[in-house]
């Protein structure tokens, strides 16, 4: 069996050590969330796991700390301590400065170059197995370039240096989403929306919210990106008819996030609406990838996998898993994705060799992104807790060992 002290940092046991802190009984907590205290004591003690988004954020808001504090960092660093990306602190450094203070360029800004970075950033984090090893390094000196180009070009050439920067600070929050630093994205989301405004271009507004949706989503305020969704769309809909094809593949973009988002507050009516909107929006445009959204039909097939393990849905679940082929997403994101939601759903039914199986396809596109998914950590630390029903231990000790589960 796994050495307990490598395996005490879970979910359950965070639970555990927050709901003391707090004074909260299992009782009350478990009927807080309308379970059993058995179902709780259970979580606590690693023995199951919870399947619930809705429920993790019920936890989270009851015992009054972050979704993050709750899922994200081993019990020595939270609620006090961090541990952060090697390359955070200089990121949040250039993202701090305030516009008066970002110096002069030494040149005129060459805004064809900026154009060729800012898209070669964008497909290396999209395709790379070390997406963060390469680009987090990369991000200030890209951010600073565009910060410059947006503070002293005018007219039309800053109006496209502004939407580089907006498409860069997408990017940041996407890096900083993964590696933990939430209140930086938000922060970051928050600029690339002020910034698409300055730009004055619908479908790069109606990107910057959707990754300001995404943040908020992973702090558990799935109310609030709603809102910021429907409002969006409502943008968005009058120039349907009219519009570029890149209108409508942001418009199905917040359609499969809001689907997301209906399906985590309990929506179900909701959640599937939005879905059926955002599938006869792909079978329009394809595969398209609209300021690095990766919207079509691979992405509509992969994100109803995600309701369908939202709502609880195990025969639609089933189905979907069967029918769609998430390699052919265009992003290592939306594949490793998938990968995560196959293993939870095998997960679910009690199936540890074939949750191992999908964990290690989820490794083989993004290690990286593994070792950061608390879900993924989370699925090991239960098979370890399991081990004598997994057939290859030693693949699942390996995994372990990659992804800081076990020492």
């Amino acid at each position: 069996m796994a050495d307990e002290s490598a395996l005490s940092s879970g979910i359950g046991r965070r639970i555990k050590e927050f709901r003391e802190r707090r004074g909260v009984t299992q009782t009350a907590l478990a009927a807080h969330v309308g379970r059993g205290s058995s179902w709780l004591s259970q979580i606590e003690a690693g023995k199951r796991e919870i399947d619930s988004y809705r429920i993790l954020v019920d936890i989270a808001n009851y015992l009054h700390v972050s979704l993050q504090d709750l899922t994200g960092h081993p019990l020595g660093l939270a609620p006090n301590g961090r541990c952060e990306h090697d390359t955070v602190p200089r990121i949040r450094e250039v993202l701090h400065q305030y516009p008066a203070w970002i110096p002069e360029p030494s040149a005129q800004p060459d805004l064809r170059a900026l154009r060729r970075r800012v898209t070669d950033l964008w497909e290396r984090w999209q395709a790379s197995k070390r997406r963060y090893s390469e680009i987090g390094p990369q991000l200030p000196g890209a951010l600073t370039e565009a910060q410059q180009a947006a503070r002293y070009l005018s007219g039309d050439d800053r109006r496209r240096a502004l939407g580089m920067l907006a498409e860069l600070y997408q990017l940041a929050r996407a890096f900083l989403k993964r590696v933990g630093e939430l209140e930086l994205a938000l922060m970051v989301a928050d600029r690339a929306v002020t910034i698409a405004y300055e730009a004055d271009h619908l479908p790069l507004i109606a990107a910057s919210v959707w990754n300001m949706g995404m943040v908020y989503s992973s702090q558990g305020k799935p109310d609030e990106a709603r809102h910021l969704v429907r409002e969006a769309i409502r943008a968005l809909e009058p120039t349907l008819p009219d519009g570029s094809s890149d209108h409508l593949a942001m418009w199905g973009a917040l359609h499969l996030l809001g689907g997301i988002l209906a399906a985590r507050t309990g929506d179900n009516g909701a959640a599937w609406d939005a879905l059926r909107e955002a599938d006869r929006a792909a079978s329009r445009t394809g595969e398209r990838n609209t300021y690095w959204t990766v919207f079509g039909p691979a992405n509509v097939g992969i994100h109803t996998v995600g309701v369908a393990l939202e709502l609880g849905d195990s025969r639609t679940l089933q189905d979907q898993i069967r029918l769609v082929d998430g390699s052919l997403a265009a992003s290592v994101e939306r594949r490793f994705t998938h990968q995560i939601q196959v293993a939870r759903a095998h997960a679910q039914r009690g199936e540890p060799d074939a949750t191992l199986f999908a964990l290690l396809a989820a490794e083989e596109e993004s290690p990286e992104d593994t070792a950061f998914s608390i879900e993924a950590q989370q699925m090991t630390r239960v098979l370890l807790r399991h081990e004598r029903r997994v057939t290859q231990r030693a693949k699942l000790r390996g995994l372990a060992q990659r992804i800081g589960v076990l020492n």
